[in-house]
């Protein structure tokens, strides 16, 4: 039993430090991509690498996102254009100042699709990788954290024992 515990103890102590490297790795990377978005930003001029254009909005839509829980998320939705499938995500307080065949200010690169910030028109596949490494990071932290309880709970079963 003892052998077990032990081996157990260093699989936690292994996977903390690997966890936390990662961790502390992750996070390097989402700063120096958010750097590097920033500067990109400052960098672009309208009218030459984005523009901003007053659409008009056909529709508006409310999701309620419960993914099986009580507490949930609203996300809000202002659809443009012919096609039904096209859309822009909005916070709460843009959502609430325009109404349907209101004009409405977005952000373009292409003519063709808009997005109501400026983050709309930086590179999508980098952007979406570095909000998924986001979602990982705390991920990784709250394993980090489980792990450190349960380290903490079994020494306090060791002295518990011992006394």
């Amino acid at each position: 039993m003892k052998d077990e515990n032990r081996l157990l103890g260093k699989i936690v102590n292994i996977s903390l430090i690997a966890l936390s490297i990662i961790f502390v790795l992750l996070f390097l990377k989402i700063i120096v991509t958010e750097i590097s978005f920033h500067k990109m930003i400052a960098k672009m001029v309208e009218g030459i690498d984005y523009y901003i254009e007053d659409i008009v909005i056909t529709d508006k839509e409310t999701v309620e996102d419960y993914n099986g829980s009580e507490s949930g998320a609203t996300n809000y939705f202002f659809y443009y254009g012919h096609d039904t499938d096209k859309r822009m995500q909005v916070n709460k307080k843009v959502y609430s100042q325009y109404n349907v065949g209101d004009m409405f200010p977005a952000y373009t690169k292409d003519h063709y699709y808009y997005g109501s910030t400026i983050n709309s028109v930086l590179p999508k596949t980098e952007y979406k990788n570095n909000e998924l490494s986001k979602a990982g990071i705390v991920t990784i932290g709250c394993l980090i954290l489980l792990l450190l309880i349960y380290k903490w709970i079994d020494n306090l079963e060791k002295k518990t024992n011992n006394q």
